[in-house]
């Protein structure tokens, strides 16, 4: 997959993003509007879609607050490729997010990630 451009963009723009694709938040609490304040919006563009991310600093790690998108091809290696060189760019020694879906865990997992911790739900009736 070629990369055609990585950009930081508006926050109205990965409002948008958010609002288009929802992201699935374990604890309900986030919206579009509160994961975009977290911290600095990308967006990164291929040949066969694209996607917006969040990226914020929190002492040794860049942290990916939120990231939706859409492609033909898989964007998880590229992604991953850009923020772990945005974090040593920015002298980060870690990155770091969390997930709720079974399969990025597991691409994440191919590409050298391990999980660290787990977010216990039960609903009540």
């Amino acid at each position: 997959m070629a990369l055609e451009i990585v950009q930081e963009v508006s926050r109205e723009r990965a409002v948008q993003a958010f609002t288009e694709t929802p992201i699935i938040d374990p604890a309900g609490t986030s919206t579009p509007e509160s994961l975009t304040a977290a911290g600095v919006p990308f967006e990164l563009k291929t040949a066969t879609g694209g996607g917006v991310f969040v990226l914020e600093r929190q002492g040794h790690v860049l942290w990916i607050t939120a990231a939706a998108g859409k492609a033909t091809d898989d964007l998880t290696e590229l992604g991953f490729q850009l923020v772990e060189e945005t974090a040593r760019q920015c002298g980060c020694t870690e990155v770091g997010f969390q997930t709720s879906r079974r399969g990025l865990v597991h691409k994440s997992e191919r590409h050298g990630y391990e999980v660290a911790g787990w977010i216990m739900r039960k609903a009540l009736r």
